[in-house]
């Protein structure tokens, strides 16, 4: 019983002078470089704290953070134009086609050319449009005869569904990329159903409950084969903006 007691008292010993020893080394290394021990200790303490909540939401499905998973989502829309009657003095030399018109105008006291078309949005509102030219894509790809068309493509990000969730933060298949993502979502957050897109004030009316978005689709007009203006008079162009 003496000498377990004996090596028991050595042992604490030892681990006494390793403490007092590391202690030291600590005091010392503070005082020639402070900022990098704090720094140092800084770091370990992230570390620690986002080890725990990986595991944490891994094990559970719940980040300690909460947030819920997003996603990506994308919009698409065509919606037909609709025929349009302006004067010759509204348009530059000729209209390119019945149902979209190149018009002249100014930006910031700059000449420029603008596309003019109409449709009706989902709600049944009647929509004019005045856009920049070079913010239009013209497209020459419907029959000849065929209805001229507007097509509308948005990025919008949503709550991810459950499936969705379940299918992407699988244990066996989650990537390293996942495992930053998964530290800050609460997956139990997600969606039964798809959440409705965010309607684009800048091509539809919106609903007073509806989620609003201003971002700016991406606008492409379909056009007939061989509709596009063949000429376009540059002096009518400049018209006005000397």
């Amino acid at each position: 019983m003496a000498s377990n007691s004996s090596e028991e008292h050595a042992k604490l010993n030892e681990c006494k002078a390793s403490l007092t020893k590391y202690v030291t080394a600590i005091k010392r290394d503070f005082r020639k470089n402070p900022k990098g021990v704090i720094g140092a200790l800084i770091v370990l303490l992230l570390s620690c704290a986002l080890s725990f909540a990986v595991a944490v939401n891994i094990a559970t499905g719940n980040s300690i953070f909460g947030f819920a998973p997003r996603t990506e989502d994308h919009w698409n829309q065509r919606i037909e134009l609709k025929g349009m009657d302006l004067s010759q003095d509204q348009v530059i030399h000729s209209e390119a086609h019945g149902d979209m018109f190149y018009v002249d105008g100014q930006i910031d006291g700059k000449p420029e050319l603008f596309v003019y078309y109409r449709y009706v949005d989902d709600r049944g509102v009647v929509q004019d449009k005045l856009t920049p030219r070079k913010d239009v894509e013209l497209v020459e790809d419907l029959p000849t005869g065929a209805a001229a068309v507007v097509e509308f493509n948005a990025d919008y990000t949503r709550v991810m569904t459950t499936s969705e969730v379940e299918a992407r933060y699988k244990p066996r298949d989650i990537s390293v990329g996942d495992v930053f993502g998964v530290m800050f979502i609460n997956q139990k957050k997600a969606t039964p159903e798809k959440q409705p897109r965010p309607c684009f004030t800048e091509v539809e009316t919106c609903d007073t409950k509806a989620k609003k978005s201003d971002t700016k689709p991406r606008i492409s007009i379909h056009l007939p084969k061989g509709a596009i203006i063949k000429h376009i008079d540059p002096n009518t162009i400049h018209r006005g903006g000397k």
